[in-house]
């Protein structure tokens, strides 16, 4: 067979070969380089920077933009397509897209670190508090000339809790927190009693029991610095800062009781509660960690521990002291507004 007929034979065959077999490679063309994204969109987190006139390694396409090698990894990146050209035969190919639109060239001029996520944005979810180590009570009051007393132990029980909060970036990895907190929670309490005697000085008579069921509620506004960073879809962020929480919980009363001659013993008939409230300032630290669906809407879990030392009042002279707050744990959604 004549030379001619091979290289026609050659080049049939090369012909029916599908174009995928070959890859192609694309060139730069912004003069000031491009930036690669880890997705084809915009908002995606950049990956690399390449110089104009490097050539890239092309894998696949989604719409305006082309899956490549990043050659500083090698790993896939995605690059818009207004950014480069296709490298042919001759240096001075046409761009393979329009010109660069006005935002994807602003997005892809060197410019200081972006910071991570919005400027603005808002977390709003349910929370829920730990058991707390509870609080003693004593009352003290005077019955028959002589001095009676009666002192209470009360156990926090977990309950649930809302929290809505607005965080404000300072710059890539400062910003400031505000956020509202809302925590319920059931008391169990026990008893004991030392009630004067009718007739005899000295001789008080001894009563004890538990109550349950007391109401406690607190409500929190805390204020925080917090540092925070990013990785791909995940937002994480550290925080502390003070906090002023008001309380507001049942306590028990001096009980109610029967008597009969000689008085030596005692039938308590009720155990009053009154509701008693306060306020103070402490503190609280905690992380949260969200998750982005999309460039503004993303679902998080948030960890808090505050601590707040206030006095409850009570009717008589006495006061209750407690250390509010605890652990809490949180869900919710967190919303870019900015």
């Amino acid at each position: 067979m004549s030379r001619a007929a091979r290289a026609g034979l050659l080049s049939l065959a090369l012909g029916a070969l599908p174009g995928s077999v070959f890859a192609q490679e694309l060139v730069v063309s912004a003069p000031g380089g491009a930036s690669l994204r880890d997705r084809p969109e915009l908002e995606a987190t950049v990956v690399g920077r390449v110089a104009s006139g490097v050539r890239l390694e092309q894998r696949g396409r989604s719409g305006e933009w082309y899956e490549v090698v990043n050659p500083a990894t090698g790993s896939p990146a995605w690059i818009h397509a207004s950014l480069v050209r296709t490298l042919g035969d001759t240096p001075d190919s046409p761009p393979l897209a329009p010109a660069p639109p006005a935002p994807v060239e602003d997005a892809d001029r060197p410019r200081a670190p972006r910071r991570a996520g919005s400027r603005l944005s808002a977390f709003v979810g349910g929370t829920l508090a730990a058991a707390g180590s509870g609080f003693a009570g004593e009352r003290r009051f005077t019955e028959f000339a002589e001095e009676g007393h009666i002192d209470t132990d009360y156990a926090q029980q977990t309950g649930p809790g809302f929290e809505v909060g607005l965080a404000y970036a300072l710059g890539r990895h400062f910003g400031l927190a505000a956020s509202f907190n809302l925590l319920s929670r059931t008391l169990s309490s026990t008893y004991t009693a030392s009630i004067p005697h009718p007739l005899f000085l000295g001789r008080p008579r001894e009563a004890s029991g538990s109550a349950d069921g007391l109401s406690y509620q607190e409500r929190g506004f805390h204020f925080d610095l917090l540092f925070r960073s990013e990785r791909g879809r995940l937002r994480y962020a550290a925080f502390a800062g003070p906090s002023h929480v008001s309380v507001e919980s049942d306590l028990l009363e001096p009980l109610q009781y029967r008597q009969a001659y000689p008085f030596d013993a005692l039938e308590v008939t009720a155990v009053p509660r009154a509701s008693a409230r306060a306020g103070a300032f402490g503190f609280n630290v905690g992380a949260e960690l969200d998750y982005r669906f999309g460039s503004r809407l993303g679902a998080g879990v948030l960890v808090r521990y505050h601590q707040v030392r206030t006095e409850l009042p009570q009717t008589t002279e006495d006061v209750v002291k407690i250390d509010a707050g605890g652990l809490q744990v949180g869900l919710g959604l967190r919303i870019d507004v900015w």
